[in-house]
């Protein structure tokens, strides 16, 4: 007795390749059975390593985490051994790099005006060069440790797969 699945993939195997153009039995010598198993090898290993690419669970490297967005900014970053080497500040418009001036208001304000020359964008930030450059280490250096920088990462697509 046959299963139910068994009936119906024998029933549409038959629908799909009726058994009058197929001869009842085919036979293959050994000497092409060989060369054509051998032959196809390399589809099936790069099919195999496909599949598992495709469902295999992406690994997060804290090496990808080299942007982020702080005070309405994108700032990117080189690290080399868990230090910021590198740090600048994009435009959000056009990526390109920006330029800041830092201008006094009164004797005890102070503001940081940051200008694209590309677009013309222009982004004001309350306090000096230095504690806004600082604050963003600081936030860096707390999504680091927390793990946030996980779900950014996976916001983005940016994930390395197995091979």
């Amino acid at each position: 007795m046959m299963a139910p699945f068994d009936v119906i993939l024998k029933q549409t195997s038959e629908y799909i390749f009726p058994a009058s153009i197929w001869p009842k039995e085919i036979t293959l010598p050994i000497w092409v059975f060989i060369p054509l198993t051998v032959m196809t090898l390399p589809f099936w290993i790069w099919l195999m390593k496909k599949f598992r690419q495709r469902f295999s669970k992406p690994i997060l490297n804290i090496g990808s985490y080299t942007q982020d967005e702080f005070f309405g900014l994108t700032w990117k970053w080189s690290s080399e051994s868990e230090h910021i080497q590198i740090l600048t500040c994009r435009c959000p418009k056009c990526s390109s790099n920006l330029s800041y001036v830092q201008e006094m208001h009164g004797e005890s304000e102070c503001e940081v005006v940051f200008h694209c020359d590309q677009c013309g964008e222009i982004k004001h930030e309350r306090g000096t060069k230095k504690e806004i450059v600082d604050q963003v280490l600081r936030d860096i250096e707390r999504k680091s440790n927390s793990d946030e920088w996980k779900e950014l990462l996976q916001g983005f697509g940016k994930t390395e797969k197995l091979d």
